[in-house]
């Protein structure tokens, strides 16, 4: 799932005093950090006078990895504002992501959308995101509670760890080290080892918890990659 993020009127009132920028991140940092599979995608104006490493380095050590990219400037001054942010979104996710993928914009520009926009989490201008929002965003941002399963001919016997990468990417899904190492453990057990996962392992952790894949193919695809390491 990609969250479009919009700074102004969102992570900080607009107007706003300087060390007012971003107090209010920390509050939508919250809800993502519970949301393994959510990536976010920088929706705002500042993404056209910062870089994208610029942009990151306003949020928590643990959530820039999952800052994934930056909207395109689509503004037109002959059609602005006619729903731009929205058209800017579609567009991000029409050359980044597989169709179907799921989305939501946190925006204080309801012009920016179509009217009744369903992907459009409104804040106030003036306020920005409020604490009472929290679970208001925690259910939008539920991820699927159906885990799927890969038929076995569809995953292959090599190239396993760009398989798993792509998978992946897809479904815009990075590892976020956790409290709990239960499925790292049984990762080890699978493994044969001792050691802490490798990236390819822990994107499959990853996958597992976003529930992208079920148990069943998680075995698989660990075994395979294991097989595949083992040659």
């Amino acid at each position: 799932m990609i969250l479009f993020l919009d700074f102004d009127g969102v992570t900080h009132p607009e107007p706003y005093a300087p060390e007012a920028a971003f107090t209010q991140l920390p509050l939508i940092e919250s809800v993502v950090r519970e949301r393994v599979h959510v990536a976010i995608v920088v929706s705002s104006s500042w993404r056209v006078s910062h870089s994208l490493d610029e942009l990151r380095e306003f949020f928590a050590p643990d959530i820039q990895p999952r800052v994934v990219g930056v909207t395109s400037d689509m503004w037109d001054q002959a059609l602005a504002p006619a729903y731009v942010r929205e058209r800017e979104c579609l567009a991000w996710l029409a050359a980044n992501r597989p169709a179907g993928t799921r989305w939501l914009a946190i925006d204080d520009r309801p012009a920016f959308f179509q009217p009744h926009c369903q992907n459009l989490f409104l804040t106030d201008t003036l306020q920005g995101f409020q604490p009472e929002q929290v679970a208001s965003l925690r259910e939008k941002l539920t991820m699927d509670s159906i885990s799927h399963s890969i038929p076995l001919a569809d995953i292959p016997m090599i190239g396993l760890s760009v398989y798993i990468a792509n998978l992946a990417k897809r479904h815009a899904v990075v590892y976020v080290k956790t409290a709990s190492s239960a499925l790292a453990q049984v990762i080890t057990r699978l493994a044969g080892d001792e050691g802490n996962p490798d990236e390819t392992e822990k994107l499959v952790i990853a996958l597992r918890r976003a529930n992208v894949i079920d148990g069943k193919t998680m075995v698989t695809l660990l075994g395979r990659y294991f097989d595949e390491m083992r040659k």
